[in-house]
């Protein structure tokens, strides 16, 4: 989708960066988009164009990047034998223990609070 405003109207979530079910981010991407688009229509005074412009420039890259999960992990996604079975079943499990749990990077793979804005 080329742009994801027009006039007073803006798409967020699945309607404007529809993430594949394969990548795991769709209410992830949906949460921050609405999390920026409400930073920027604050920090705009309510200047709509200006904040639906701010909002697309930052999420642009992050959603490509989310999109493009999908592609580098379907492979992994759709185990071929029970051996892969076995192994993606251990490695969700571990996940919960995984350093960073629950923290938004972005695409520069830095935290909200040491290279972007934080509203």
């Amino acid at each position: 989708m080329d742009q994801w405003s027009i006039g007073r109207t803006v798409l967020l979530g699945d309607a404007a960066y529809c993430g594949s079910p394969a990548s795991g981010q769709g209410t992830s991407m949906a949460l921050v988009g609405a999390y920026v688009l409400a930073g920027e229509l604050a920090a705009t005074d309510g200047d709509y164009r200006s904040a639906f412009a701010h909002y697309e420039s930052k999420m642009r890259k992050y959603v490509e990047t989310n999109q493009n999960l999908a592609l580098e992990i379907i492979n992994d996604f759709i185990p071929k034998s029970r051996t892969e079975i076995f192994f993606r079943n251990q490695m969700i499990r571990l996940l919960p223990y995984l350093p960073g749990n629950g923290i938004i990077l972005w695409e520069d793979g830095k935290t909200c609070g040491t290279s972007r804005q934080c509203y």
